[in-house]
């Protein structure tokens, strides 16, 4: 399917970049969509499509491809593929996440909030697209910007030390984003991911502690573990949060410490080979 081209919302993006990198090195025309303008020295075999995807005048300006990969909040395409000419596209693959599962119980509103948006933008992209592929994501990262294992590695460079919730047991599962981009094009090719959902997880499970260590090791610290009742650190989390540099750290993450976040992939390597790799971060 992908044969014929694809248009990729969300293009910028952390995965989407990484997308759109696998499509062209593969030959397979693509049609960019982006709220940023076309960047210099793009490949004139790429198009670009500058779009607000909240503005159905811009949604109506987008050249649809027989194949669709979303990278965008699973609302967001939602509300897109609501906006569809009928017919207009013959195969969807939506990012989502494992948090619409991970936080649903949490003691944090704001994570449940979370939960709850991703299960009710799914629903409504099966409302309106029942034969989307769905991928939902655990913790992302590779390189720069994935603004999960960077904020860890770059605190630790500046001070290694590292508060956990108990002893830090709770099982981690990392994927790159480059199995991510990987996934996503394969899952178009595949009769059987039609109207499924998958969660993606990388091959490696290991503690939540052990995860940390990985990181300093690989980026020339030792981290020194501080372990903390959860109340304490969820004060001193709510303290810090205050300023920029830790602006954005969700509350209820440290409660998750000792939670096991583990997800079997097995549907998915059955159904369009997916094969992660073993947790290895990046120097920052």
């Amino acid at each position: 399917m992908t044969a014929s081209g694809v248009t990729l919302l969300g293009t910028t993006g952390f995965v989407g970049q990484k997308i759109l990198r696998d499509l062209s090195q593969q030959g397979i025309p693509v049609e960019a969509v982006s709220r940023q303008a076309r960047p210099e020295g793009l490949s004139t075999n790429i198009g670009w499509t500058q779009a607000d995807l909240n503005d159905p005048d811009s949604v109506a300006r987008i050249p649809w491809k027989e194949t669709v990969i979303s990278t965008v909040l699973v609302s967001m395409t939602a509300q897109v593929v609501a906006l569809w000419p009928p017919g207009a596209v013959k195969r969807l693959v939506a990012f989502s996440s494992t948090s619409a599962l991970t936080k649903v119980d949490s003691s944090e509103s704001f994570d449940r909030e979370v939960s709850a948006q991703l299960q009710d933008g799914e629903a409504r992209l099966r409302q309106f697209y029942p034969n989307a592929t769905i991928l939902r994501p655990t913790m992302i990262y590779g390189g720069p910007g994935d603004r999960n294992v960077e904020r860890v590695a770059r605190q630790l460079q500046r001070i290694p030390i590292f508060p956990l919730v108990g002893r830090g047991t709770g099982l981690r599962q990392p994927v790159h984003a480059d199995d991510l981009a990987i996934a996503a094009v394969s899952a178009t090719n595949s009769l059987n991911a039609h109207g499924k959902t998958y969660n993606l997880a990388g091959a490696e499970t290991l503690t939540f502690k052990h995860m940390i260590q990985r990181i300093g090791q690989v980026n020339d610290v030792t981290p020194r573990f501080i372990s903390l009742p959860l109340p304490i650190a969820r004060s001193i989390l709510m303290l810090l949060t205050l300023t920029p540099r830790f602006r954005g750290i969700p509350l209820g993450s440290i409660e998750r410490m000792s939670h096991d976040l583990v997800f079997d992939t097995s549907q998915a390597h059955e159904d369009f080979q997916y094969s992660p790799r073993a947790f290895l971060p990046p120097r920052y």
